[in-house]
């Protein structure tokens, strides 16, 4: 037999601001990557060069990595980095 429970998260209200940190950090690496990947098809449309790698998980990965040891760009650093690689995972899924 199947059974289902609903399990209600209680978070205090650091864990919160947390959360939606995260989330707000997450959202904006989806934004940017999925600009990214929109100009890079753009301009591999517009070449016709079928060796040229498209952009995808692995260069922007690295990208991110770069990124995080900016100062400019320390606000990254609030989120997991496992947070961001799953989104760039979900954006080549997407």
């Amino acid at each position: 037999m199947l059974t289902a429970r609903k399990y209600v998260a209680c978070l205090l209200p650091e864990q919160d601001m947390y959360g939606s940190d995260c989330e707000g950090v997450a959202r904006v690496v989806w934004n940017v990557a999925l600009a990214q990947r929109q100009e890079s098809s753009k301009r591999w449309r517009a070449s016709r060069r079928e060796n040229q790698p498209k952009l995808g998980y692995a260069s922007q990965c690295a990208e991110l990595a770069q990124a995080k040891k900016d100062p400019d760009f320390a606000w990254l650093k609030t989120a997991p980095a496992v947070i961001l690689q799953q989104t760039l995972l979900d954006l080549d899924k997407a």
